[in-house]
């Protein structure tokens, strides 16, 4: 983004890993409780997550 410097932009990334990171753990430990949009809708807001991340680490 304009007026961040590499590292801001790394730093954002690294946010967004550890927010998948942390939505994963949730996900995974009530699995059993969640229905099938539950489960494929948190999927996808992981995977969306590390979309991010990766965007910042090549600095998109």
């Amino acid at each position: 983004m304009e007026g961040e410097t590499e590292s801001d932009q790394s730093g954002e990334g690294a946010n967004h890993v550890s927010e998948a990171r942390r939505t994963a753990m949730r996900t995974i430990e009530d699995w059993d409780f969640l229905n099938e949009e539950e489960k494929y809708g948190t999927l996808h807001k992981i995977v969306d997550q590390l979309a991010k991340a990766e965007g910042n680490e090549v600095g998109v």
